[in-house]
C-alpha cells in the first residue's frame, strides 16, 4: 500500500508539471501581460538613421557656409545619402531635418566639427554591431568604416587649409 500511495504521488507530480508546461506552451497564455520587447535591429537603425541625417545636415550646413569645401564634403555628403538609402525600408521613413548654416565662420573649426561628428558616429555604428542581427551587423560596419574614413580624410583637409 505504501508503494501505490508512492506511485500516485509520482503521478500526481507529474500530471501537474505536465499540465503547467502544456499552459506556458499555448498560443496566446502571457503576451498579454507584457508588451513584447521591440526589435533591436528597428531600435539601431532608426539610431543610425538620425545619425546619418544630422550628418547630411552638417555637411549641408558647411557647404552652404563654405562653398569651396563643396569639391571635397560632397562626395561625403552623398555617402551618407547612400547610407540612408541602404537601410532597412522601416528605418528610411520621416523627414530629413532642417538644414542651418554653420554658427561659424571658421572653417577650421566647421572641419573639426566634421571630423568630431564622423568620429563619434563610427564609433557609434561598432557599439551598435554588438546588438544588431547578424543580417544587419555588416551593413553597420560598413556605414561605421565609411564613417571613420571621412573623419581621417576631413582631418588631413583641416591640415592643408
Amino acid at each position: 500500500m505504501h508503494s501505490r500511495r508512492a506511485e500516485l504521488s509520482r503521478r500526481g507530480v507529474l500530471g501537474l508539471s505536465a499540465g503547467a508546461l502544456l499552459s506556458g506552451c499555448l498560443p496566446g497564455r502571457h503576451r498579454a501581460d507584457r508588451p513584447l520587447p521591440p526589435d533591436p535591429d528597428l531600435v539601431v537603425t532608426a539610431s543610425v538613421r538620425t545619425d546619418e541625417l544630422a550628418l547630411v545636415a552638417a555637411y549641408d550646413a558647411a557647404i552652404d557656409t563654405f562653398p569651396a569645401l563643396a569639391p571635397t564634403l560632397a562626395p561625403m555628403r552623398q555617402h551618407h545619402q547612400d547610407h540612408l538609402a541602404a537601410l532597412p525600408p522601416d528605418a528610411r521613413s520621416g523627414s530629413p531635418r532642417a538644414v542651418q548654416r554653420a554658427t561659424t565662420s571658421d572653417q577650421a573649426a566647421v572641419l573639426r566639427s566634421l571630423v568630431a561628428a564622423e568620429r563619434a558616429a563610427a564609433a557609434t555604428r561598432i557599439a551598435d554591431c554588438l546588438s544588431a542581427s547578424v543580417r544587419l551587423a555588416p551593413l553597420l560596419a560598413s556605414i561605421g568604416a565609411s564613417e571613420a574614413a571621412h573623419a581621417s580624410v576631413l582631418a588631413g583637409v583641416g591640415r592643408f587649409r
